[in-house]
């Protein structure tokens, strides 16, 4: 539990700064996606303290931050179709594996 709400504070603080960063370069796409992706997170925040369902408020969290993460990349022009269809084993296997441990598998 207490893993999962620090996840959603640091993305809570970061995702503001780096939609400012983004808003100060001229992307507006990436200011607008960033910005939501935070309050996502705010209401991910909130739904966790109110629920208490670590296993779907921690697979939530990891949705938001790799959607979030896939829209910056996409507008970037970081990735290709191939990279789209087929990510970074290391990303993949970081996202599951944080994944698994939010929904309350400590081995994982």
């Amino acid at each position: 539990m207490r893993v999962l709400n620090l996840f959603h504070l640091t993305f809570i603080v970061i995702a503001p700064l780096l939609g400012l960063f983004y808003f100060h370069i001229g992307a507006i796409t990436l200011f607008h996606s960033t910005v939501a992706a935070g309050i996502l997170m705010v209401l991910s925040m909130v739904l966790l303290r109110r629920t208490k369902n670590i296993p779907w408020c921690g697979n939530l969290a990891i949705f938001v931050a790799w959607a979030s993460l896939f829209v910056i990349v996409w507008n970037t022009e970081a990735i290709t179709i191939e990279g789209m269809i087929n990510p970074g084993l290391i990303l993949n296997a970081g996202l599951v594996l944080l994944a698994v441990f939010f929904g309350g598998y400590l081995w994982g």
